[in-house]
């Protein structure tokens, strides 16, 4: 094997280093293709990455590769935490992939900052956060997927720990708790039991989207997000991987963390469109259309009483946005 020496063995991102171009396993039955490079734009604002290097990254017996994928548009604020959790992380076969949708803030020149150790990164224009996650999913070559926003950060050992419960589980996704950071306080998120799981996935976003490391074959089996949900696309691929009745491990650890304010936090717009979702995949339309009306009352109520009676009242009824 044509490896170079883990490079200066500083990030994890920067071990396990081939100059060997992976060769990407093509099958009929495959929903989308996985390339190695996006196709030459002139809108173009930035390419980068150690692959743009000729430095690449592979499946390991024994040691998986895990793609990181993070989205991110004028984000400056947190994404150099986010960056850095990644890039120390305890597991050291890691493969880190930006897409920026043409930041005007200070966010090209914090990914620039890290092009040495960030295995792709691009900068141009898109069509919306969900467009932008399938970009990077046609560009993943890890075994499995983990998408982590712009504005949260992993737990030092997130990809070690779901490495382990995917392994010794044979299982196609894991998942388990984040930290949830809302008006000073801090909360600890767990998802829905896995025994009401199937269920609860018509009214909310039931595991926290952060924490999940899906297998690229599901992706390849399930197709990619659908852009027609501008907030909910998470939320819509939860439920087919749960109506497919794919194969998923709760690890029961903190995975990582999130701030208040993603674009899937407020607003009746991902309510309406997990309206959608519940009644596109056989919600009873009296129970969907009920329990939507529920939610925006105690809403509603919750401005009414402040931010830590809204807190629990919102997971009183059990709402996607805590």
């Amino acid at each position: 094997m044509n490896a170079l020496n883990s490079l200066q063995k500083i990030y994890s991102t920067q071990k396990n280093i081939t100059t060997i171009k992976p060769k990407v396993k093509k099958s009929t039955k495959d929903l989308f293709e996985t390339n190695i490079f996006l196709t030459e734009s002139k809108s173009r604002l930035y390419e980068g990455g150690m692959r743009t290097q000729g430095k690449f990254k592979e499946n390991r017996p024994g040691k998986p590769l895990i793609t990181i994928i993070t989205v991110v548009y004028n984000g400056d604020k947190y994404l150099e935490k986010t960056i850095q959790s990644v890039l120390m992380q305890s597991y050291d076969n890691i493969e880190y992939i930006i897409v920026d949708g043409g930041s005007t803030d200070g966010t090209l020149d914090i990914i620039k900052r890290y092009s040495d150790a960030v295995d792709y990164c691009v900068s141009e224009n898109d069509n919306g956060i969900y467009h932008a996650m399938n970009t990077a999913l046609t560009l993943a070559v890890g075994k499995y997927i983990g998408i982590l926003n712009a504005d949260d950060w992993y737990e030092l050992n997130a990809v070690q720990l779901s490495v382990n419960h995917l392994k010794n589980n044979d299982a196609l996704y894991s998942y388990g708790n984040i930290r949830f950071i809302k008006e000073g306080a801090t909360f600890e998120k767990k998802p829905i039991e896995k025994k009401l799981l199937r269920e609860k996935v018509l009214q909310e976003m039931a595991i926290p989207h952060i924490s999940l490391f899906i297998g690229k074959e599901v992706y390849k089996s399930l197709g990619l997000f659908d852009t027609s949900f501008r907030i909910a696309g998470d939320h819509e691929f939860l439920v087919r991987m749960v109506h497919n009745e794919i194969k998923g491990i709760y690890t029961g650890e903190i995975i990582g963390n999130a701030y208040d304010g993603g674009i899937s936090q407020h607003g009746l717009g991902a309510n309406l469109e997990s309206l959608r979702i519940a009644l596109k995949y056989g919600k009873n339309r009296y129970s969907a259309y009920w329990s939507f009306v529920k939610f925006v009352f105690k809403k509603f109520l919750a401005k009414l009483l402040g931010p830590k009676i809204s807190y629990y009242l919102m997971k009183l009824v059990g709402s996607r946005h805590v």
